[in-house]
């Protein structure tokens, strides 16, 4: 059975003003290593989608969660791959 890719992108948002936004498609097996990090920050992993109303409203708190020092946000966008380009690029350069 094939696993689902998975739309991640680390939350940068200083850096949202770029034209150019990279958003890899992972499997999950490719995702695992990122969950399990090791060092002197706190990772917070936050599994959203662009068709889900109340993620969309909780990641402006994300975004300020980033900006503290020690900490570092991976959202991980579970929309479906083939809206990459229609419905997660856009509401990425939106937001």
């Amino acid at each position: 059975m094939k696993m689902p890719y998975l739309l991640v992108f680390l939350v940068c948002f200083a850096c949202t003003n770029t034209p150019k936004i990279d958003v890899p498609s992972l499997s999950y097996k490719e995702l695992k290593p990122m969950l399990f990090q090791e060092g002197n920050k706190t990772y917070v992993v936050n599994f959203w989608a662009t068709w889900c109303a109340p993620c969309i409203k909780e990641l402006p708190y994300f975004e300020t969660l980033n900006e503290k020092p020690n900490i570092e946000v991976l959202l991980v966008s579970l929309d479906f791959p083939q809206h990459k380009e229609t419905r997660l690029l856009p509401f990425i350069k939106k937001h």
